[in-house]
Parts: structure tokens; sequence; C-alpha cells
């Protein structure tokens, strides 16, 4: 393997392997409807995949489902927990607490709660109501599994009127202490067990947790990320933003924004490998600031505003232009200041291709074409959509166009030479205008990108007096080479 090779290959490697939590929880209300926080989350991640490498849902279902034995596994948690249930029902609660926490380690242990979280809340529900109804000396253990209960599924409430008075309380008690710690102090301890479980069944570094909460103000709530490392079992990294409401699009913009923040944290480590003479090749990471890139592309345009030129779509009238187009290369430079924020540079040769009616005679027109602006880009997994704004300055040279359409196939002659049948189109040494051109790239490896844009001009300047050459509208696909 090359060095140039073994050093992307690093770079790939170096990349942080992610799994987050199914569900962002929202303690207190809406926690079945609210989904916003953890798929801005993801999206974010997916959009990154230079940085990050996030394990799908669908593959942490799948990863979990398709254990070795998992189905007897679910069949015996099932089994247990059926006998629990009928243990609870005939009053035989220390029966029923043995059966339903075995139910609850088979269910924990194949990662059942992952999978369908209100079946195995069920069986925590139950565990809890045997606790309290056997002995009050339980009542500890039991606020225990009613921690677990909300955290696993926050939407199973226990309200007075439907349960007795001391599991309404034991209940009002685990979910303000959980609040309070979300919200002053950091993860609940219970999460330790459970993302160590999911970074296991994903076989990731790092597990991403998020829960809203709300305030001890009194209005409005707060918003917590966590990044959880398998390395050391703990968390690494915290962010917490204040939010009016817990509505989908505020939960979104917030997480999204978090998660921007931990990203900007995560070091890449330079890659140096050792060649022979002790030189190194050093991989830059794509869109680091300082990495340049040039790219070589094919061109072809028309000027939207030109002499003689159709009004309307479809066949020419004799004796005007249907259009005139050019075909080209183009050679751009560019550097990246900031990841979203670059310059470039490019220049633009046209040679005009022979107008169908022959009113141009293209040999002899060419048009010279520089740029100069910025460009800004999104990412979207390998796609990079952007935008290019600029300025130019080109030149066009001097054209004829004949002034009877009799004169095409003619010799020119007669009444056909070209002092007596041609006009003549010159002075357009200097044309200076804005630019705007739509981008849009698909990365093929670490250095290399396809590349295809649209773009189009306006002249504010002309040598000439009047602007009988403007708009120029041109298309290009190339290929840019990144380090």
């Amino acid at each position: 393997m090359s060095s140039e090779a073994f050093a992307q290959e690093q770079v790939k490697q170096d990349r942080q392997r992610l799994v987050s939590m199914p569900r962002f929880h929202v303690l207190g209300a809406g926690a079945e409807t609210v989904r916003g926080g953890q798929d801005a989350t993801s999206a974010y991640f997916h959009h990154h995949v230079a940085l990050f490498d996030l394990v799908s849902e669908r593959a942490q279902r799948s990863a979990i489902t398709s254990q070795s034995g998992y189905q007897d596994q679910l069949d015996l948690a099932r089994g247990m927990r059926d006998l629990g249930l009928e243990h609870y029902r005939e009053l035989k609660l220390a029966e029923a607490v043995e059966y339903l926490n075995r139910a609850k380690n088979a269910y924990l242990r194949v990662g059942y709660d992952f999978v369908d979280p209100r079946e195995v809340s069920e069986t925590l529900l139950y565990l809890a109501l045997s606790l309290l109804e056997q002995d009050d000396s339980k009542a500890a253990v039991a606020l225990g599994v009613v921690r677990e209960m909300i955290l696993m599924d926050p939407s199973r409430e226990l309200k007075a009127g439907y349960f007795p008075e001391n599991v309404v309380s034991t209940y009002d008690v685990a979910l303000k202490g959980l609040t309070q710690e979300l919200e002053r102090r950091g993860l609940p301890l219970e999460m330790d067990s459970v993302a160590r479980r999911l970074a296991e069944f994903s076989s990731v570094d790092r597990v991403i947790l998020g829960f809203t909460v709300p305030s001890s103000s009194g209005r409005g709530y707060v918003a917590r990320l966590f990044v959880w490392s398998r390395r050391s079992e703990k968390v690494e990294w915290s962010d917490e933003h204040f939010v009016e409401d817990v509505q989908d699009e505020l939960l979104s913009s917030v997480f999204s924004r978090m998660a921007a923040r931990w990203a900007d944290c995560v070091k890449q480590p330079e890659v140096r490998v050792d060649v022979q003479g002790g030189g190194g090749v050093q991989a830059r990471q794509e869109g680091e600031p300082g990495e340049i890139g040039f790219e070589l592309g094919l061109s072809y345009g028309t000027y939207l505003v030109f002499p003689r030129l159709r009004s309307t779509l479809g066949p020419a009238p004799p004796g005007q232009i249907a259009h005139f187009g050019n075909y080209g290369l183009s050679f751009l430079g560019q550097y990246r200041v900031k990841r979203e924020l670059s310059l470039y540079s490019k220049v633009q040769f046209w040679v005009s291709q022979r107008e169908h009616s022959g009113l141009i005679d293209a040999r002899d027109v060419t048009a010279l074409r520089s740029f100069l602006g910025a460009e800004l880009v999104a990412r979207l997994g390998r796609f990079k959509p952007g935008v290019r704004l600029g300025v130019e300055v080109s030149h066009l040279s001097d054209f004829e166009i004949l002034g009877e359409i009799g004169c095409v196939p003619r010799n020119r002659s007669g009444e056909c030479a070209p002092e007596f049948s041609s006009q003549e189109y010159t002075g357009h040494n200097i044309l200076l205008g804005v630019n705007l051109s739509p981008v849009l790239s698909w990365r093929l490896n670490s250095s290399l990108d396809i590349t295809g844009s649209t773009g189009v001009s306006y002249y504010l300047y002309s040598g000439t007096e009047s602007e009988e050459v403007n708009v120029p509208w041109s298309n290009e696909l190339g290929v840019r080479y990144r380090f």
C-alpha cells in the first residue's frame, strides 16, 4: 500500500463511531410526540461523514435482533413476565417480585428495551407495584425501579386516582429527583449501564444521549446533550440550552447547535507516514481552513442578450439567430478560509460553435473570462451544495453577422461581399460584471470531487456604447483535486 493510501485509510479509521439513543426523552410533558432533538442530532452527524460514523436506528435494531438465541431469550423474558403478573394478581407478592425481576434482567440482557421500551417498562411498573405492596422496607428498591421506568419510557405516568397514594408519591419523588439531576448535575447513574449496553450492541466508541426537563425556574425547559465514552465508561462531554417550549422545531435547532459545538471539540490527529528519506505524508482533514483545491472543467454556454437574437423560443425567423453557443475549458483555484467559506479564482476560455443558420462565422469568435469571488458550501453526506458570488472581467473578440440570409450559401463576393452584407461588432475588449453560480459537488474520496455548476453573469460595464452582448449563461462539469 502506498504511503498516501495508508494515510487516507488512517483518517477513515480515526472517525468517531457513534450511536444515538433511539429517543431523546422529554420528562414531564410530550414524551410521546417530540422527536425533533434526536432527529436533528442524528441528521447533523450523518451530514458530517468525514468526522463521524453514526450507526443508524435501523442498524441498531438489526444488531440487537440478529443476536444468537435472541428469540429464545425474548420468549423466556415474556414467560417470566407472564408468571410474575399471574402471581401479582393472586397477591403472591414475593413470587411476583422474583419472576418480574428475572423478566426484567432477561429483557435487558438482549437489549429489548431499545426495541420496545413500552413492553419492558410495563414489567418495571408491576415490579415496583409488587415491591411497594409487599413491604414498606422495599420502598427504596421500588424507587430505583420507578426511576428506571421513567428513564426508559417517560410517557408512562402514575397519576392519583388510578394508583394508590404511596405509589403516586414514589413516582413523584422519582420524577422530581431525575429532573433535578439532569438539570443541575448530569446524566443519572442508571444511564451508565444503558449506554454501556447500547455501545456493546452497536460496537461503537461513544453514545449520544439527550434529555429535556422542566426548568427549576418555573418557566421553560432545559435541553441537555451528553456524550458517553465506552473507553472511560463515563460522560466525557455535556452541554445544555434553555428552550421556551418543547416544540419539534425549537428542539431541533437547539440539539443541532449542541452537536455542532461538540464536533468543534473533536480533535482530529495529524496523520504522518514516514517514507524513505525521513519525509512524510500529512493527511489534511477535508474542509479544514487552509485547504487548497484546483478544478478543471468542461464548459458550454451562451449569451441571453445578443445581437439579432430571436425574441421568443422556437425556430428563429429568417435573418435572426437562435442562440450563440460556446464551448470551452475552465480552470479554478480555491483556498478555504473556513469550513463553509472559500475564496476562488477562475479562468474560462470559450470558442463559439458555428451558428446553425450560418449568419455567424464562428471560426474567429472567442471569449476569455476571468472570475474572482467567494463560495459558501454546506455538507449533505458526500454531497456539498454551494453557491459562488464573484466579479467577472471578460474579453470578447470582434465578430460579424451577415445581414442577408440569402448570402449564407453563396460566395462572399459582389453584393454578398463582407463590406456590403455584414455588420461588424467590435469594442468588447473589457466586459465587467457580477456572477452568481450554484454549485454541487460529490466527494469521490479524500482528495477528489466531481463538480457541476451553472452560472449567470450580468455586465455592468462594456467597452461599447450599447449593451448588445450581455447575460452570459454557462454550465460546467469538472474534477476538483484537494490537498
